[in-house]
């Protein structure tokens, strides 16, 4: 195996594998409240950057081995990623000489990875590395991305929280490159790999292309033209890119599980939801 593989995939599993570790020694009585100042500085950050021109990527993905539950086969594809897309990278490295990108945090869409790889398997969260080069331009953080953490906002609030790994969540993915995708809970396996441990879906129940994001105070506004399917949004225009509107609220209430992990609980809609914004310390 490739040297910047196997540190791909080292990086991969700080963001992802340490969500898995945490599955084991979760507890539903361990939670406490934590201050804004130990999110600040302990807190999930990102790096984005946007792409000027396409620019070759390699991508990585893992496939179920056959007859098993084990995500045992791994796999590269060479792709080329559109002008214009907004990638996260929250660690760089060096390869044959040149500094290099790696994707391991806030997601690429769905339908971006399922229109660069085709037929191939998806990985649930982002696995790439690209060159860095003039063809990408770090830029201040997007106003449709959360200010910690991943971008992934799991249902059940506080409770959920507590019960990490044994409570039935949904998600809410915002994406790097402008899309907000629901991911309806399942206990099946997808065969398209996971997400996380924690939910087991890589394709999207339903998903938006966000046409336009406002921030309010604590309150993130995302438009988009057509309803999202599972979470409470709200029509507002008859027709066009801004007819439906998804209300995010950060309720600016960390947590921590454990003396570990931390979240940061938010509402959308109606519906309650949270977010890691600190990973485990172990």
């Amino acid at each position: 195996m490739k040297k910047g593989f196997v540190s791909l995939l080292a990086v991969a599993s700080i963001m992802v594998g340490i969500l898995s570790l945490s599955v084991v020694s979760a507890s539903a009585s361990n939670v406490k409240r934590v201050s804004a100042s130990y999110v600040k500085k302990y807190g999930i950050k990102h790096r984005f950057y946007r792409l000027t021109k396409n620019t070759k990527a390699s991508i990585y993905y893992y496939v179920n081995e056959p007859g098993t539950n084990q995500d045992a086969l791994t796999r590269r594809a060479n792709i080329s990623i559109p002008k214009g897309t907004v990638i996260d990278s929250q660690s760089t490295g060096s390869k044959n000489g040149k500094k290099v990108l790696y994707g391991t945090g806030v997601d690429l869409s769905y339908t971006l990875k399922h229109k660069l790889l085709g037929n191939n398997r998806l990985v649930g969260g982002p696995t790439f590395a690209i060159n860095y080069s003039a063809n990408t331009v770090r830029i201040k953080r997007p106003g449709y991305m959360l200010p910690y953490g991943n971008n992934v906002l799991y249902s059940g609030g506080l409770t959920g929280f507590s019960q990490f790994g044994t409570y039935d969540s949904n998600a809410v993915k915002l994406t790097s490159n402008g899309y907000v995708e629901y991911y309806k809970y399942t206990n099946r396996r997808a065969a398209e790999n996971i997400i996380s441990a924690y939910q087991k879906q890589t394709v999207p129940t339903s998903y938006a292309k966000i046409n336009r994001s406002v921030v309010r105070g604590n309150v993130m506004y995302l438009y988009y033209g057509h309803k999202l399917k599972g979470v409470s949004n709200s029509k507002v225009r008859a027709k066009g890119p801004y007819q439906y509107r998804l209300t995010i609220t950060n309720q600016h209430t960390p947590y921590q599980l454990d003396n570990d992990i931390s979240a940061s609980l938010y509402a959308i809609g109606n519906q309650k939801f949270f977010t890691f914004v600190t990973v485990s310390k172990e």
